[in-house]
């Protein structure tokens, strides 16, 4: 079984990745936008007032990116699962709900 999870876990991988593409010509596209240019701006004045080198500077705002961009990730995909939580089990297959109701039991209404 741990080899299939393997086997598994690296087709998840795999297929994220898009077949075919130019990374290095991608990179080099995105390096040269106003965008990445004003990125590298903010990590050297970050770095000149903070007092702490271009590196460590460029990692904070990294670091800091990411995790509001998990921290997005994972409150989209909790709004997703909530209101297939309030979704009727009828528009979904049927049977038992995450909320353990059956098909038959009345569903709450959505509160917002």
């Amino acid at each position: 079984m741990a080899d299939l999870a393997r086997t598994f876990n690296t087709a998840v991988v795999a297929s994220r990745a898009a077949r075919g593409r130019n990374h290095s010509s991608e990179l080099f596209q995105l390096m040269e936008t106003p965008a990445f240019q004003m990125i590298l701006h903010a990590a050297r004045s970050l770095a000149r007032t903070q007092g702490v080198s271009e590196r460590d500077a460029c990692e904070q705002i990294i670091d800091t990116f990411r995790k509001v961009d998990q921290l997005w990730a994972d409150y989209v995909f909790q709004e997703g699962m909530e209101k297939l939580k309030l979704q009727p089990s009828s528009d979904r297959g049927g049977g038992i709900s995450s909320s353990g109701q059956s098909p038959s039991s009345p569903q709450p209404d959505p509160v917002r």
